[in-house]
């Protein structure tokens, strides 16, 4: 988000729980620790990379609690970022995260397009 200045997700997720009449939360997921870039890693070194980078802050937790959360992502690699995220919003006592993601990176004869 840093570098681009605004989170593709959130500008995604946004409109959509506005059309559905659900709750938006882009703050309810934040690093907890700083992590490596996940380009040219495998898919265990990306899983090891984000192990436990995100957590639910507290002023977020009464609204994670025994809800049903649907995480957005703009593109899925491996799903190890959006796996590490769906663990802390579980910890945090959401009772399931579904996922949904614009785009799907697929490799070709060892080649990411």
């Amino acid at each position: 988000m840093i570098a681009r200045r605004y989170n593709q997700a959130a500008e995604i997720a946004r409109p959509l729980a506005r059309r559905h009449g659900k709750t938006y939360l882009p703050d309810a997921l934040i690093r907890a620790r700083r992590s490596e870039s996940q380009a040219g890693k495998s898919a265990s070194g990306r899983r090891r990379n984000v192990a436990g980078v995100f957590a639910v802050p507290d002023s977020r937790r009464r609204q994670v609690e025994g809800r049903r959360i649907l995480l957005i992502d703009d593109v899925l690699t491996t799903g190890a970022t959006a796996e590490a995220c769906a663990r802390a919003l579980l910890k945090a006592g959401a009772t399931a995260v579904d996922l949904a993601v614009v785009a799907r990176v697929r490799e070709v004869e060892g080649v990411a397009i």
